[in-house]
């Protein structure tokens, strides 16, 4: 849609650009560039998953999972009570 304009990108609406997509392309129209997407996001995501594993670990905020979870069972059980 950001291209409608230039030749061969008229489309009239979101509905008329996926009815052009689909003609010209088929299905396969729609996923075109994904690999590209995912070869950009991938690594961020690994370092990001790293990184916020690395600072849990450093700042021992990973230890606090259990405490979490038994206030989450607490919690649940009170709003089992609380709703009977």
């Amino acid at each position: 849609m950001q291209l409608n304009g230039t030749p061969g990108h008229d489309y009239k609406n979101f509905g008329d650009l996926c009815k052009q997509i689909m003609e010209r392309e088929g299905p396969k129209g729609f996923f075109k560039g994904l690999w590209a997407t995912y070869l950009k996001v991938a690594p961020m995501t690994a370092i990001l998953f790293l990184t916020n594993e690395s600072l849990k670990r450093q700042l021992g905020i990973w230890k606090l999972k259990k405490h979490i979870k038994k206030f989450d069972d607490e919690l649940v059980n009170n709003l089992k009570i609380l709703f009977k």
